[in-house]
């Protein structure tokens, strides 16, 4: 029995030997094109901005149309390395042990790893990124949408608080009013001015505009609300819309 300096060195070995060889296997199945892509991902972007690697390993950030229309933009070139054509006869642990290690290095760390272990710890990081990207869009974009609600919402109760007070102003003055035509003489011509001199128009006029905002309001003031707000989602809903999504088995509508 050998001691355990030297038990421990055929281990690591055996060790290192077996996770070269399964780099090797992997990089030699990987089209040109991959490994192109793979290349570039590492690389920084113009004007000093970190690479797709770094972006990617990047927790989503909170919801807002810069942040969506960015995230949208990191699907577009992660969708561009084709990794959803490689298929990889790895265990999945494995794959997700070395995703796991790979997301402890920098880019520049990782150029620094021979080509099949660099290829090899890239795949198994995309494959387990592109798990996961499409479903941190849908949490950018529903936290996104749930604000907007909250916003709208809040905006909407602050406006008919104000105006239900201006309303019963309103309605006590258009009352005043009613009465005053009501009780006029019939024997009498009724003018106008003679009815601007009975009541102040200038109020008068402001009550009923105030009664026709309260009655928009009551009927589709928060409608209004999210409408107004429909150019902020345009500016990314046509794009986020043409996402591959797919149901996961056992939410698929039943025939």
């Amino acid at each position: 029995m050998p001691v355990a300096s030297v038990l421990e060195r055929l281990v690591v070995q055996v060790y290192a030997e077996t996770h070269g060889h399964l780099y090797d296997v992997l990089c030699n199945h990987l089209p040109t094109e991959v490994k192109y892509a793979i290349d570039k991902l590492l690389l920084p972007h113009a004007g000093g901005q970190p690479s797709l690697f770094y972006l990617l390993k990047e927790y989503p950030p909170s919801a807002s149309i810069a942040s969506i229309q960015n995230y949208l933009e990191r699907y577009r070139l992660f969708d561009e390395t084709s990794i959803d054509t490689i298929q990889v006869s790895l265990d999945p642990a494995f794959i997700d042990y070395l995703n796991r290690l790979t997301r402890r290095y920098n880019a520049k760390e990782i150029k620094r790893f021979n080509e099949p272990k660099r290829y090899a710890l890239i795949v198994c990081f995309l494959l387990e990124t592109s798990k996961v990207l499409l479903d941190h869009l849908v949490k950018i974009h529903d936290q996104f949408i749930m604000d907007m609600l909250r916003k709208a919402k809040q905006h909407h109760e602050k406006k008919h608080r104000e105006f239900r007070k201006r309303q019963k102003k309103a309605v006590d003055r258009v009352l005043e009013s009613t009465h005053i035509i009501l009780d006029w003489p019939d024997d009498q011509p009724f003018y106008k001015a003679d009815f601007w001199q009975c009541i102040d128009e200038k109020k008068l006029l402001e009550s009923i505009d105030d009664l026709y905002i309260f009655k928009r309001l009551e009927e589709r003031g928060y409608g209004d609300m999210l409408v107004s707000r429909y150019p902020s989602l345009r500016k990314y809903f046509a794009e986020f819309i043409q996402l591959p999504f797919a149901a996961k088995p056992g939410t698929e509508r039943l025939s």
